[in-house]
């Protein structure tokens, strides 16, 4: 009888010991995987230049919450590119494309990776109807170094001059602006002054 018990207390003992390995080993594996998710995280939210992915998809919705209708909901997709400049250091940029529920391009943003400074603005948006109603040359001017300010190129103290027209085309204005070492090339709509387009570029004088 007690030659049986001790058999049967072995075989428990051993029967304890492989489940502690299979434990063990169990551990190991989920403590790699762990591992590697959080390199991955580290990876999907390393910055690129003055930003993550994360931090312009927020910029970009900041934005956009001023171009565009309230309530919309709207697609952000962030990319991030390097572009060769001869004689010069590469050009590093963020852009983010923003879609409408019908997968349409409604807005485009783009910033220098290596300043943080917003490059560029492009809204598809159509304007609003105004019958009869146009921007004079002075409206738009007004307007676009309102814009300017909106945008963050300009506080509410700096002085926003007229650098380049205004040029009236069929439906839109084009105003150059300038504040500091900062100058804007921008294109509003001609019914309402909305903005369609605005490039940033820094000058020396």
């Amino acid at each position: 009888m007690a030659v049986h018990l001790r058999v049967i207390h072995m075989k428990c003992f051993r029967n304890r010991a492989i489940l502690l390995s299979i434990f063990c080993f169990l551990l190991v594996v989920h403590g790699l995987n762990l591992h590697t998710i959080g390199e991955r995280k580290q990876v999907a939210v390393a910055a690129r230049g003055r930003y993550t992915a994360q931090e312009v998809l927020f910029l970009a919705e900041r934005i956009n919450a001023l171009l565009s209708p309230k309530g919309a909901q709207y697609n952000y997709v962030a990319d991030y590119r390097e572009a060769p400049r001869p004689g010069r250091t590469r050009y590093r940029r963020w852009s983010v494309l923003c879609t409408n529920q019908s997968g349409t391009c409604d807005c485009f943003f783009t910033w220098n990776a290596d300043t943080g400074e917003l490059d560029t603005v492009s809204c598809g948006n159509p304007p609003s109807p105004h019958p009869g109603k146009n921007l004079s040359a002075l409206e738009a001017v007004d307007t676009a170094a309102m814009w300017m300010r909106r945008l963050g190129w300009a506080t509410s103290q700096e002085r926003v001059r007229l650098v380049e027209g205004p040029r009236k085309a069929i439906t839109t204005w084009l105003v150059g602006v300038q504040a500091g070492q900062r100058k804007v090339q921008i294109i509003i709509h001609d019914g309402d002054g909305g903005l369609f387009r605005a490039q940033a570029v820094k000058v020396t004088r």
